[in-house]
């Protein structure tokens, strides 16, 4: 356990203020919410207002691989008792945004007090946003409600345990950040087949149709449809920021050099990237972007002096608890992924369909749908990121077996992102 423990808490560098940088998130994720910044996506604290029109939105679900939501949190939900269950989630509402103010306020001193509010709402949050993804099968409400439920369990210990602050910090990345990306990227390679993202002939569908009505330039959208060039250039442009990016920053030591240039470049593009897709296509990851930020400790400027050789303390239970539930989290992604690819290489699941379960754990498979049916050839492209998946799974049980010492001399120094 103690090895598990360092290799999540033990050499990565801990952001200079996570007690602070966590209020300043709570404070633009409930900005976030209660504005429009959301448009085109749903907002977890209208989960009322989207039950209390539930009979207008009835979805179906696929059983064999969605679990609905709605149902096992409200199991007598019907035309009648509609109204009845939608006063319910606007209390939860209330709670959630009364816990966070009293989060934000509460002083540092009193860190019991502070995680018992952060806690109250994260699991308010994460409740309304099962209902809402399950509703309107979205994929932008759960990188951040997996992020909550991991900075509760490190709030309590914040204020004096530098590993939970560290650990809190990779969790982000690793189990947070880098899969919403890199499987999103593996499940172009899934659904559209290597040819097309090679070509970029995949984006011809969607920077057409729905997502040039959403374009705030549908113009570019046309433009770039017409070039085989420009095709090219977005398609391996995608390739670099949802695979060859995660891949660097989940395999390159974050002491190392190589791993501090990685993560320089990764999370500034991870938010101007959810920008652009907004701009063309309509897709609003809102909720990423201060998440991305989060990663890159914005407060950095406050710590006095550099904490390179800082040594952390002997593991406490909650460390343990804590690297235990980093490790359950991102062995729940690559199961996922290997589920869907069985699904579609050995069962009847039909081709046409992706298996995205959509919580607590999405497969990622955006953009996946109509406009990715012409592009399917068989089930080669399922056996391929089968087997890609579980390459990337073994080199990351090899990572995380080892003891995580500093980086080697040669490579030390200030860091490039503390």
């Amino acid at each position: 356990c103690h090895r598990l423990v360092d290799a999540w808490s033990g050499a990565p560098t801990r952001p200079a203020d996570a007690y602070a940088s966590l209020k300043v998130l709570v404070v633009v994720l409930l900005w976030i919410e209660l504005s429009f910044v959301t448009a085109h996506e749903p907002t977890v604290l209208a989960a009322a207002e989207h039950v209390a029109i539930w009979r207008a939105v009835k979805k179906h679900h696929d059983r064999r691989l969605q679990p609905d939501v709605v149902s096992f949190l409200m199991p007598t939900l019907n035309d009648a008792t509609a109204d009845a269950w939608a006063a319910k989630l606007a209390a939860c509402r209330a709670l959630i945004i009364a816990s966070w103010a009293a989060f934000v306020l509460v002083p540092r001193r009193f860190p019991q007090l502070a995680a018992v509010c952060f806690a109250a709402g994260a699991a308010a949050y994460v409740m309304l946003g099962g209902i809402v993804v399950t509703l309107h099968q979205t994929r932008t409400i759960q990188g951040l409600s997996l992020f909550l439920v991991g900075a509760a369990a490190a709030v309590p210990s914040l204020s004096y345990n530098s590993r939970a602050a560290s650990w809190l910090r990779e969790y982000l990345v690793v189990c947070v950040l880098v899969p919403t990306y890199l499987f999103a990227g593996i499940c172009k390679l899934r659904y559209y087949g290597i040819k097309e993202n090679v070509t970029g002939r995949w984006l011809e569908g969607i920077f057409q149709g729905k997502a040039a009505h959403n374009s705030l330039w549908p113009a570019l959208n046309y433009a770039i449809t017409e070039s085989r060039v420009l095709l090219f250039l977005a398609s391996w442009g995608n390739l670099f920021v949802e695979l060859i990016l995660p891949l660097a920053v989940l395999f390159l030591h974050p002491r190392s050099r190589t791993g501090r240039i990685a993560r320089v470049i990764a999370l500034p593009s991870w938010a101007s990237f959810h920008l652009v897709i907004f701009a063309t296509t309509g897709a609003n990851f809102a909720r990423m972007v201060p998440l991305c930020l989060l990663a890159a400790d914005p407060l950095a400027w406050r710590r006095p002096q550099p904490d390179e050789d800082e040594q952390a303390g002997p593991p406490t239970d909650g460390d343990v608890f804590r690297a235990l539930l980093a490790t359950t989290i991102i062995f729940w992604w690559f199961v996922v992924q290997f589920r869907s690819d069985y699904a579609h290489v050995y069962s009847d699941y039909p081709l046409h369909s992706s298996g995205d379960p959509y919580w607590p754990i999405p497969e990622m498979a955006v953009y996946i749908g109509s406009s990715s049916s012409k592009h399917r050839r068989d089930k080669s492209d399922f056996a391929f990121t089968g087997c890609l998946n579980a390459a990337i799974f073994v080199g990351f049980l090899v990572k995380l077996s080892r003891p995580r010492e500093k980086a080697d001399a040669s490579e030390s120094g200030r860091p490039l992102l503390k």
